[in-house]
């Protein structure tokens, strides 16, 4: 008796902090948000405003919290301002990548055969090429800015939603209650969005936190590149970028950005995580 109560126990202690680590962690998630949203307006200090000399490269004190720059800039307020644009671009491209990849994804698994040929051969096109060359030929053909970069990211993003989409609509597609929604005259589209989109749910909101943190990093390397926002504009890897000659003389210019840019790809990252270990419990 007590040996199956045990049983029954262990599994709802491992739920309880699966959700509790997935609260935490969402919760982070939301204070990440939230500093990106309200950062320039808390910012002590103007992000792109050069200060004279005599503030060039100050080490971290209590006026400048993570030092200035080698114009004098505060680091502080450029960090937390670069947090918009990071979060930013990292967010549009997710919204239209999923969106976008999604309706693909379902458009080729619940339509004709030759519609599924049509958009998956063009899913396999853009997995053909390296990604990251790809979006840095986009954005050097567009030129610097958070408008070229978007587009370049949203166009390498969105074929791993649409083939992921497809795999979970065939898997699900011959389903009793997919049949009988059909059965009863539901159409095509209906089917899709009332019964068939609701069972993917879960592994898309997994795949949406793991790629913000994703967007974030390889957008971040882009900036670092120079292919990012265009300067003043203080964007985490333009920030590292302007910190590469400075890192023995003034090791905070990249230390905070640094810093601030894993934090918010671990969080992401981490929530996904246990977005996903809850789905597979739940799943058993």
């Amino acid at each position: 008796m007590s040996t199956m109560a045990a049983a029954g126990v262990t599994p709802a202690i491992g739920r309880a902090r699966l959700g509790t680590n997935v609260l935490v962690l969402g919760v982070l998630a939301g204070l990440v948000v939230l500093l990106a949203i309200v950062g320039p307006w808390i910012a002590p200090h103007d992000p792109i405003a050069v200060g004279p000399t005599a503030d060039q490269l100050l080490a971290p004190s209590a006026t400048h919290l993570f030092g200035t720059d080698q114009v004098g800039r505060d680091l502080f307020s450029r960090v937390l301002a670069g947090a918009r644009a990071s979060l930013g671009v990292a967010f549009a491209v997710v919204a239209f990548a999923s969106i976008f990849g999604t309706l693909l994804g379902l458009l080729a698994g619940l339509g004709a055969r030759w519609i599924d040929e049509v958009l998956m051969r063009l899913t396999d096109m853009f997995f053909a090429f390296p990604y990251l060359i790809l979006a840095m030929v986009v954005v050097a053909s567009m030129g610097p800015g958070v408008v070229s970069l978007i587009i370049a990211l949203c166009i390498i993003w969105w074929p791993g939603y649409a083939r992921q989409v497809r795999g979970h609509v065939l898997a699900i597609k011959q389903t009793p209650f997919v049949d009988a929604s059909r059965v009863v005259g539901n159409s095509g589209l209906k089917t899709a969005l009332r019964h068939v989109l609701p069972q993917m749910l879960p592994g898309l909101g997994v795949r949406v936190s793991f790629d913000v943190g994703n967007v974030i990093l390889i957008a971040s390397g882009l900036g670092f590149l120079g292919l990012g926002v265009r300067p003043p504009e203080p964007e985490w890897g333009a920030i590292l970028y302007e910190a590469r000659s400075y890192t023995l003389s003034a090791w905070w210019l990249a230390v905070f950005p640094g810093i601030a840019l894993t934090l918010s790809i671990l969080v992401f990252s981490f929530l996904g995580d246990a977005l996903s270990d809850r789905g597979s419990r739940r799943s058993r």
